[in-house]
């Protein structure tokens, strides 16, 4: 990479902005914004975006309800729906017995133990 140097995060965000404003609709989704590895840098950038002020700009973020994320989002007056309290306790539980029938490696398991981790699993999801 001899004479080429990695574009400025301000340059980027300047062509992001751009890209945006080209298009009649876009949306931007980032998903598990808790588990992301440098979430307080993408809050600041999520920051960023809401202050562009853009309104053909859509965006969806799910995240687990950390309270420097929830301050932050909230301080931006999102639009908020609670998957927390949405049913999804019997998908988790249709998932989990259809990976522990067809699994190579736990058709060794013995009943009870399959039993212990689809209880284990059920209860550590919480609805997610």
């Amino acid at each position: 990479m001899q004479g080429l140097s990695m574009p400025s995060d301000d340059k980027l965000q300047d062509a992001l902005r751009q890209l945006i404003s080209g298009f009649d609709i876009t949306y931007i989704l980032i998903d598990a914004l808790d588990e992301c590895f440098d979430w307080e840098e993408i809050l600041e950038f999520i920051e960023t975006l809401h202050k562009w002020d853009l309104w053909q700009c859509h965006l969806l973020i799910t995240s687990r309800k950390e309270l420097r994320i929830v301050e932050s989002i909230m301080a931006m007056k999102p639009m908020e729906v609670d998957m927390s309290q949405m049913p999804v306790d019997n998908d988790i539980k249709k998932y989990i017995d259809f990976m522990l029938h067809s699994s190579v490696e736990l058709k060794k398991w013995k009943p009870n133990e399959k039993s212990l981790i689809k209880q284990v699993l059920v209860k550590k999801a919480k609805g997610m």
